[in-house]
């Protein structure tokens, strides 16, 4: 437990196949056991699986580390324990679990004193229900015949073989766990099981082999004429191991408030049955605020997790909206999530808005805080909606994080914050507060233009351009612009352009999208904040307007545009330099069928790209970061 607490789950799972390796050097050091070059390809291969299926998540630190060699050590030492006492000891299966099973008491009391979760239980109702007693017992009678099983799997087979086991029968949960609770699961990710899946069977065909040439992995070495009773025997107890590990995995959804108070994260289809009561920090006290600030996409973020069926909006004051909370989950026995959201609104007006709001925030949730105890307090969540991140970032969260100080401290109080930037992992070490990257999205509802389409030849533009040209903030729209509109520097006078210069109204601005062949536009603040804007999405979605985009060059950018569906060639069109650009247009201009191409790809994936899913990033970020 402590392991996983300061370590990520991928991390954990890398480092138990590394613990294989230990195994099987004590299993040939004390017992003797034979390691096959095959074997050792076998090793090689579930490691290669777990590695590279967990590359992407794998966060850890000092702290975490020891532990985590500390449960290595542990878990070898008990796996090698186990085949020597199995021979040693004379007591019968049944007997080895039974007292396994009471010593722990001896180890395991102390602890949950300490840790106050005797306490806990005892005032909780939560535990002391029919369902949650049963399911418990159940779990315990599961457990009690798992560590029935994994006794006769040692003494049977080996502590290798063991081991090797433990490995495999993450695969059938991994995909119970993908089917049960419908868990996100790339095509890399499904391709590194199969190898981790194809390194158990190496594993298992070697030790066939072996078997063949009276090589086993027991102490006692079988006859020609036992061999395959052996493994016959082996196989059918590494097959009731692997049941009864993925029988006790089953159990754990069923216990949700177990899990939320050992800070396991829950599942998604757990996500689904918690409820978050949203309430809107305002500089304007008016309750339609949210709704009048000066950008759409302020409008529409706020909008799409109005509109989520998770959420319930609560206009009132932070009392009120608790109070509200409380109701709905003792009618409806969900749990619930008071979540007031700090707008984009307060880090646009300075260091003291955000400083008043978040005293007055701080203050009021601290209120609430008082009339609980430590254990049994409520739980709440404030996301921060962090904007304009270019300009005195480190003053803007030192006002947002000191009023919330002391919360931090709480069991059940989580502080988040949103960001428009891909390099919200840098922002969350940077402050020690989780980052949430929720790019720019679009609605389909108003910028799918495929109605609008007309061939490129009846067009009368060939690119669209109307943007802020700020070099502080935007590299090459100045040069773009120069050379495109005012026709100085590199030759344009054969591209037509349309660039106009007053505000365009919504109605203006898809007539311009339409009736363009192609749309420029550029990354925000490139390797600072690496910003790809609304209009990257909005040309998308158009499906008649072919976008023209800077290349970017930091790797979270391109690890952005690549999660986000932009290719180029597929999906956008990239350019470096304006000189790359003005090739680029002449070239598309000629050949329409490629570009018709891409422009009916990336309006596929604007699906994706809906302020509907950005609403979900956020909720799934509340419930992963909430304590």
């Amino acid at each position: 437990m402590m392991s996983l607490q300061h370590n990520s789950v991928p991390l954990v799972t890398v480092f138990k196949n590394l613990t294989n390796i230990g195994v099987a050097f004590g299993d040939y050091f004390f017992f003797g056991t034979k390691v096959d070059l095959l074997i050792i390809v076998s090793f090689v291969l579930i490691l290669i699986g777990a590695t590279f299926s967990a590359d992407k998540d794998t966060s850890t630190s000092s702290q975490g580390l020891l532990w985590m060699i500390l449960n290595c050590v542990a878990t070898a030492g008990y796996i090698l324990y186990m085949k020597f006492a199995t021979k040693t000891i004379d007591l019968s299966k049944f007997g080895m679990v039974f007292y396994n099973n009471i010593l722990c008491i001896l180890f395991l009391f102390p602890v949950t004193l300490l840790n106050g979760e005797i306490r806990l239980f005892m005032n909780t109702k939560a535990f002391h229900s029919f369902d949650f007693c049963w399911k418990l017992i159940f779990a315990g009678f599961v457990g009690f015949f798992l560590n029935f099983a994994s006794l006769n799997c040692v003494s049977t087979t080996s502590p290798t073989t063991f081991a090797i086991v433990g490995s495999l029968n993450r695969i059938p949960i991994i995909i119970l766990g993908w089917y049960l609770f419908d868990a996100d699961i790339s095509s890399e990710t499904w391709f590194f099981i199969t190898v981790s899946l194809l390194g158990g069977f190496t594993y298992s065909y070697a030790k066939l082999q072996s078997g063949k040439e009276n090589v086993t992995e027991t102490i006692d070495v079988p006859t020609d004429s036992n061999w395959k009773n052996q493994i016959n025997r082996g196989v059918k107890v590494i097959f009731i191991v692997l049941l009864l590990s993925i029988c006790n995995f089953s159990l754990m959804p069923s216990m949700p408030q177990l899990l939320e108070y050992k800070g396991i994260s829950s599942n998604r289809k757990e996500f689904h049955s918690t409820k978050i009561i949203a309430t809107w920090v305002l500089s304007n006290q008016g309750n339609k605020a949210r709704d009048t600030v000066n950008y759409a996409y302020y409008v529409d973020i706020a909008q799409a997790l109005n509109a989520n069926e998770q959420v319930s909006v609560c206009d009132g004051s932070i009392e009120h909206c608790f109070n509200q909370s409380k109701v709905i989950q003792e009618n409806f026995g969900d749990m619930v999530v008071l979540t007031p959201i700090i707008n984009h609104e307060i880090f646009s007006n300075g260091i003291q808005g955000i400083s008043k709001a978040a005293d007055k925030l701080a203050s009021d949730i601290n209120n609430i805080f008082r009339n609980y105890s430590l254990e049994m307090g409520p739980r709440v969540s404030v996301i921060a909606m962090v904007n304009k991140a270019y300009q005195s970032l480190d003053d803007k969260m030192d006002a947002l994080l000191t009023p919330f100080e002391k919360l931090r401290t709480m069991p059940h109080f989580s502080l988040i914050a949103t960001t428009w930037s891909p390099h919200a992992a840098n922002f969350s070490k940077r402050f020690d507060v989780p980052f949430i990257y929720v790019p720019f999205g679009v609605r389909n509802d108003i910028f799918k233009l495929t109605s609008k389409f007309v061939p490129f030849e009846e067009r009368t533009c060939d690119v669209f351009l109307r943007w802020d040209t700020n070099h502080e903030k935007y590299e090459l729209r100045e040069e773009i612009h120069h050379t495109l509109v005012g026709k100085t520097g590199l030759n344009s006078s054969d591209i037509i352009v349309s660039a106009p210069t007053h505000f365009l109204t919504l109605p203006e601005y898809l007539t311009e999208i339409a009736k363009c062949k192609m749309s420029i536009t550029t990354i925000g603040m490139p390797n600072h904040l690496d910003l790809l804007g609304t209009r990257y999405y909005e040309i998308m979605a158009s499906g008649t307007s072919l976008l023209l985009a800077q290349r970017p060059h930091s790797k979270e950018a391109q690890d952005a545009q690549k999660n986000l569906g932009m290719e180029d060639g597929i999906t956008i069109v990239e350019f470096s330099q304006v000189d790359d650009l003005l090739a680029k247009i002449r070239y598309f201009i000629k050949n329409t069928k490629e570009a018709y191409k891409i422009i009916d790809n990336a309006q596929k994936i604007t699906e994706y790209n809906t302020w509907e899913q950005r609403a979900q990033r956020i909720i799934r970020g509340i419930l992963e970061n909430m304590k």
